[in-house]
């Protein structure tokens, strides 16, 4: 026998119906196909254990005598070794396919894989030799007979596999795999290259290699009526508990609509005159007819921030064509509402307005009316070409606009503000709407003369720590440097150590007379309260684990158990210790979420239940 293709993909998971006249991916003759049951289209499609039953673990199903291969296709989940097929002649096996390798009996030879602790979709394909098609052969879903193995029976699930007869060609692969994938909201991928999804007409609706960076967390709704697919909310299975969407009405057959990200953190992007952004951009692929609204969910707990968020800001959505990922003036913005989970909620969201099949997207962070800017910068030549256009975002309009000196009424949130003829400075905003809402920030436009003086994000320190910021490492000519402190004073110097916050001017000059001038955002995390969390064991199979928490000094603190959607299932206080050790009782298999929270520090660690 020889082994043609391995395939080992990340998945999660779903629920769906059982007309057994569908064909999965549109690929026909599949000689066993099993689904887990209890599961509808309401059903968030991953949360594999928590959500799904396991399917029957024990299938034989016979190969047809001078069947010139097979294909196994399925969506499994387990962070052990365990079967997934075995193939016998007779009562001899032959073959042994596990999440973890593949392993032919006779000779002893295998092939391993690297096995992921997330669902994942397996793919086996192997085609018999042409001197053993007359052999009668079963195949064995779900357990190995031999005893001298490593592995017998499946500890975790299956929530879907199919079986078919023949080795399935690349394209017919393709089709299921994609199939699964939407489903299980699974990140196609082929030996670290990300695969586009095809529906079972051939339509490639997820495009890899238009999605740039975009290619992370894939996770997309859709209609495959061929599949009997009506996948109308999803989330990525690799990133539970984060983003989710879900169609405000019926999909039509042959549309979808599948994001990713980039891989970037979770963390809030703080800068003086910008937006404050998220530092992961989205990317979201439409196909099909005209698409329904979406409701558009965010764990706001999942957020990092550097400096501590005032009670008046709130989650918006930005989004913006193929074309550009920079918030400005002409960026879209959909305002969050807190639900009673503490997930924040964008409602009636509409994607791809311009007709160009996609769209990026991110978070910003930002009170009620805030201020979007695209700037233009001045030149030393020029001296006043500098350009700023401002556009308000929120509030009720009209609007009262000072920009430095200058003074406006802006009748809508459409209206595009632009001034011209500036030259290098800092200038302060002020808007105020309708009903008294005031939003200030200053904005620093700098000659552009110098592209080798770097535009500097801010700094942040950990309590106690200091980091030299060199503004000439990177100079391809001559200059002065003067660094400008926050309490006015001044070192003329490129060199500079900054161990506390504030906001720090540099003014570099060339030979010619021409300054250019940078603004470093410094921040200061406060001295943690926290030492650490820990929770033993993890996994664990039981679902008890014990919580230990060490703190910096005596206190009290709260605790609170979260389910992968973020809702409280167990709280506890307790107080006036240096350090805590208690129990704390997983309910079912699954990732579970243990938050300490010690007055206003918060500390979560994820905690597994087999």
């Amino acid at each position: 026998m020889r082994i043609e293709n391995i395939l080992p993909v990340l998945a999660s998971v779903l629920a769906i119906g059982t007309l057994l006249a569908h064909e999965p991916g549109g690929v026909r003759g599949a000689l066993h196909w099993q689904r887990s049951s209890g599961q509808s289209g309401d059903t968030i499609n991953h949360h594999l254990t928590g959500r799904c039953q396991a399917v029957d673990t024990l299938v034989r199903v016979p190969i047809q005598t001078g069947a010139g291969g097979l294909t196994l296709i399925g969506v499994s989940e387990g962070s052990t070794e365990q079967p997934l097929l075995s193939i016998s002649d007779g009562s001899r096996e032959r073959t042994v396919v596990t999440t973890s390798r593949v392993a032919s009996l006779i000779d002893g030879s295998y092939i391993n894989y690297s096995q992921s602790a997330v669902p994942q979709i397996c793919t086996y394909i192997t085609r018999f030799p042409s001197d053993s098609l007359g052999l009668s052969r079963t195949a064995t879903i779900g357990r190995v007979d031999r005893r001298d193995l490593p592995v017998s029976g499946r500890s975790g699930q299956m929530a879907e596999y199919l079986l078919y007869g023949r080795p399935l060609s690349y394209a017919e692969r393709r089709k299921v795999e994609s199939y699964l994938a939407l489903k299980y909201g699974i990140t196609l991928s082929h030996d670290g290259t990300p695969l586009s999804y095809v529906s079972p007409d051939g339509t490639v609706y997820w495009q890899a290699s238009r999605a740039g960076a975009c290619v992370r967390h894939v996770a997309g709704i859709g209609h495959d009526s061929v599949s009997g697919l009506d996948q109308h909310i999803s989330g990525s299975s690799a990133e539970t508990g984060v983003l989710e969407m879900s169609a405000d009405s019926s999909l039509r057959p042959g549309q979808y609509l599948v994001w990713a990200d980039d891989g970037g953190s979770l963390r809030l992007r703080h800068k003086r005159g910008e937006t404050s952004c998220l530092e992961r951009t989205y990317r979201i692929e439409k196909t099909g007819s005209a698409q329904p609204s979406v409701m558009v969910r965010f764990n706001g707990g999942c957020l990092v921030s550097d400096v501590t968020l005032s009670d008046i800001s709130r989650l918006w959505l930005a989004i913006n064509a193929t074309t550009g990922t920079r918030i400005g003036t002409t960026t879209r913005f959909v305002r969050g509402e807190t639900d009673s989970l503490g997930w924040t909620v964008f409602r009636g969201v509409e994607w791809d307005t311009d007709g160009t099949g996609s769209d990026q997207f991110t978070l910003v962070s930002e009170p009620d009316l805030f201020v979007v800017s695209d700037t233009v910068q001045p030149t030393c030549a020029g001296s006043h070409d500098g350009r700023v256009s401002l556009r308000m975002a929120g509030g009720t309009p009209p609007f009262r606009v000072s920009f430095g000196s200058l003074s406006m009424d802006v009748a809508t949130t459409d209206t595009v503000v632009t001034i011209d003829s500036l030259s290098q400075g800092l200038y302060p905003l002020i808007v105020i709407d309708s009903l008294g809402r005031i939003y200030t920030d200053t904005l620093l436009l700098s000659n552009s003369g110098m592209p080798d003086i770097p535009v500097y994000d801010p700094v942040v320190l950990s309590y106690g720590g200091s980091q030299t910021i060199d503004a000439s490492a990177n100079a391809t000519s001559v200059y002065s440097y003067e660094w400008i402190m926050p309490d006015g004073t001044s070192i003329a110097a490129p060199e500079l150590t900054v161990s506390r916050g504030g906001s720090y001017q540099l003014a570099v000059t060339d030979h010619s007379g021409c300054t250019t001038r940078r603004e470093l955002d410094v921040y200061q995390t406060p001295q943690s309260r926290i030492d650490y969390v820990r929770i033993c064991p993890n996994p664990t199979f039981d679902g008890n684990v014990q919580v230990r928490v060490q703190l910096r000094s005596e206190g009290a603190i709260v605790w609170r158990l979260l389910d992968a959607d973020g809702r409280t299932c167990a709280r506890g206080s307790l107080r006036d210790e240096p350090a805590y050790a208690f129990t704390i009782h997983l309910p079912s298999p699954g990732t579970w979420l243990v938050q300490v929270n010690r007055g206003k520090e918060t500390r979560t660690v994820k905690a597994i239940r087999r």
